[in-house]
């Protein structure tokens, strides 16, 4: 299929940048490439705009808090939910991410409340688990066949709060960075309000609120039913 090939090539693509994503969090980064260290430079605050609204749209966040993080990454995002005292899942397809997260967590001393699992979201089992479901960055790379399934998986999940980012179509940076995946043979894809609308509807879930940091924006739902 399709839709597998391209899933493939993002989870190859960010098992071998695994380390240089994790610099962009570091008070002193190092990359091996300039380009990273221009996107660090002038996108840097989105990084962290982007956690800080993601943790504010989640709410009140206490020790029986049960959460689900969808592509994982470097974990920074779980370990922040696991430092407020939550009980933090994240799953990422991508290998070398997740032995990065569970290497920081352990460093930090959070993993007892911070786990991480190589999994992908469409063959994870259970059902309203959790109460906050979160994917900063995941729709980024989702090809148009799979986006609805993802989001509908998700809202199956999450017995509270859906959350989710996405990137705006037409920006200055919208553009840059589908020329530097172009090169690296990675899909990228970015969406309209209206996109997000239907994606949503088809899904099962309801639009709240959202924080608009640029770029891109990070959307807080709630499951139909």
């Amino acid at each position: 299929m399709e839709e597998e090939k391209i899933l493939n090539k993002v989870r190859d693509y960010f098992h071998k940048e695994a380390q240089d994503y994790d610099e962009y969090w570091k008070e002193k980064p190092k990359f091996k490439s300039p380009f990273r260290w221009l996107a660090n430079r002038f996108y840097r605050d989105k990084t962290f705009q982007r956690l800080e609204a993601v943790i504010t749209l989640a709410g009140e966040v206490k020790a029986t808090t049960k959460v689900l993080e969808v592509g994982s990454g470097g974990g920074q995002y779980a370990m922040a939910f696991a430092e407020k005292g939550a009980d933090v899942l994240g799953i990422d397809f991508a290998p070398r991410m997740v032995e990065l997260a569970e290497k920081v967590a352990q460093a930090k001393g959070i993993g007892g409340r911070c786990k991480f699992k190589v999994c992908n979201i469409l063959d994870f089992e259970g059902s309203k688990e959790f109460d906050i479901v979160y994917a900063a960055g995941v729709l980024d790379y989702i090809p148009s066949h799979l986006r609805v399934p993802v989001l509908q998986r998700m809202a199956q999940l999450a017995r509270g709060k859906v959350i989710f980012s996405y990137p705006k179509k037409g920006t200055i940076h919208s553009k840059v960075r589908k020329a530097w995946l172009s090169y690296k043979d990675v899909p990228v894809y970015f969406y309209s309000k209206a996109d997000i609308l239907s994606l949503a509807e088809k899904a099962g879930l309801i639009l709240e609120d959202s924080r608009d940091i640029g770029t891109l924006v990070v959307q807080c739902c709630r499951p139909k039913i």
